[in-house]
């Protein structure tokens, strides 16, 4: 099965890597709703003692019931601050998606995988040292399409007077954490 572009991320370098949303469709894409599963553990979670590591395993069952079990790993040494505080769900992430493309035979790795969480600033060089990082302009976007709709991102670049690429990292942050849901 080919990984559609839409379902492809580039990384610094230029590789690109398959999402985990991408590797989702596809699942539903080949498998509808034939009698595949997916499901998570948690293996360890996060504490002081294991330095916030959260570990968990996936298992995705295709339709002729063949078993892919991966295991998941997030602390705040391999995601970005901003999902730091929601390693169980990055770890349950990687693992599923780590499930999912072994069930697919998708061999590369995932961009969640690779760029250290989504929104990790060091997933991208910034064209100038103060400018927000590709990642953050990616999460700004993605929030204020979320909360405005199609024109969010045009409406919230008319409320602050310049397109979200020219925020510098530190307002990039602020915005992040104004606009990011609280539900922790």
């Amino acid at each position: 099965m080919a990984v559609r572009e839409e379902y492809l991320q580039k990384v610094q370098g230029g590789s690109q890597h398959v999402l985990y949303r991408g590797l989702l469709a596809m699942a539903h894409e080949k498998w509808g709703d034939n009698n595949w599963s997916m499901s998570v553990k948690v293996l360890q979670f996060p504490t002081d003692d294991n330095n916030q590591t959260t570990i968990t395993t996936a298992t995705v069952t295709t339709p002729n019931d063949m078993s892919f079990t991966e295991i998941g790993d997030a602390n705040p040494e391999n995601v970005g601050r901003h999902i730091a505080p929601h390693s169980i769900r990055m770890a349950a992430t990687r693992a599923k998606g780590r499930a999912l493309r072994d069930a697919l035979n998708i061999g590369e790795a995932m961009y969640e995988e690779v760029a250290g969480g989504e929104y990790r600033a060091t997933a991208s060089v910034a064209s100038h040292p103060d400018t927000a990082s590709k990642g953050q302009v990616d999460l700004l976007k993605r929030l204020t399409t979320d909360l405005r709709g199609d024109d969010g991102v045009e409406r919230f670049e008319q409320k602050l007077g310049k397109k979200v690429e020219e925020l510098t990292t530190a307002e990039a942050s602020e915005w992040i954490d104004r606009l990011s849901p609280k539900d922790g």
